[in-house]
C-alpha cells in the first residue's frame, strides 16, 4: 500500500445476516499502516491482530468468504449475536498522535431484528463520546444504522487520547439475534 492509498473492504450477506464490509484503512502521514489485517486477509483461525469475545454460547463471530458478503479482497468478518448476549470483534493499535478517522463498510441482512453497527473506542482511561467529539469516562459508543447492501461508515477527526493504545470494537447492537457484517476497516491520520 503506497502513500494515500486506500484499501476497501465490504461485508454483507445474502441470508439475511448484517455484513460490514468495505473498511477502508490508509496509511498515516509517517506512511505507517495503523491496523494490521484490516482486510482479514491474513488469518488462521480468526484475523491477525483482532480477536473476539461473546457472552452468549451461540453468539457467533466468522471469516466470511462468500464473494457476495465481502466488499474488498477476499474475506470480511460476520457478527452475529445470540439468543441471550452479543459479540463483538476488536483490534487494539498504538495511539495516534494526532487526529485520526476512522472509515469501516458495514451491511445487515434481511433478516436482522435491528440493523446497527456499534463502534466503541476506547483507551485505558475512557470511551470517545461521537456526540461531543471529546473523550469520557465510562462507556460510549457510535451507532449506525445500516442497510443490506454495503456502505462506508465513518467516525472522523477523532482527537488523539492520553493512553499509549486503543481498542476499537464493532458489534452488531443488544438485540437477540442481530448480525452485520465488516470490512475494510481504517484508521489514518485526519488531513
Amino acid at each position: 500500500m503506497g502513500d494515500g492509498e486506500e484499501i476497501s473492504i465490504v461485508f454483507f450477506s445474502m441470508n439475511e445476516d448484517v455484513f460490514v464490509d468495505n473498511v477502508v484503512f490508509s496509511k498515516d502521514d509517517d506512511g505507517n499502516n495503523l491496523i494490521t489485517d484490516y482486510s482479514f486477509e491474513t488469518w488462521y483461525d480468526f484475523p491477525s491482530n483482532w480477536s473476539y469475545w461473546k457472552d452468549s454460547p451461540d453468539a457467533i463471530s466468522e471469516l466470511e468468504s462468500d464473494p457476495a458478503h465481502v466488499h474488498g479482497g477476499q474475506y470480511s468478518i460476520k457478527l452475529t449475536n445470540g439468543s441471550t448476549g452479543t459479540v463483538t470483534a476488536y483490534t487494539d493499535l498504538d495511539s495516534p498522535a494526532s487526529n485520526f478517522d476512522l472509515r469501516l463498510f458495514s451491511k445487515s441482512g434481511v433478516s436482522s431484528p435491528d440493523k446497527q453497527i456499534v463502534v466503541a473506542i476506547m483507551d485505558d482511561q475512557g470511551y470517545y463520546n461521537c456526540l461531543s467529539g471529546a473523550w469520557q469516562q465510562g462507556y460510549d459508543a457510535c451507532h449506525f444504522y445500516i442497510n443490506d447492501d454495503f456502505e462506508e461508515y465513518s467516525i472522523l477527526n477523532i482527537p488523539p487520547p492520553s493512553g499509549d493504545t486503543i481498542r476499537i470494537k464493532f458489534n452488531p447492537d443488544m438485540t437477540s439475534g442481530n448480525y452485520s457484517w465488516i470490512d475494510d476497516v481504517c484508521v489514518s491520520s485526519t488531513p
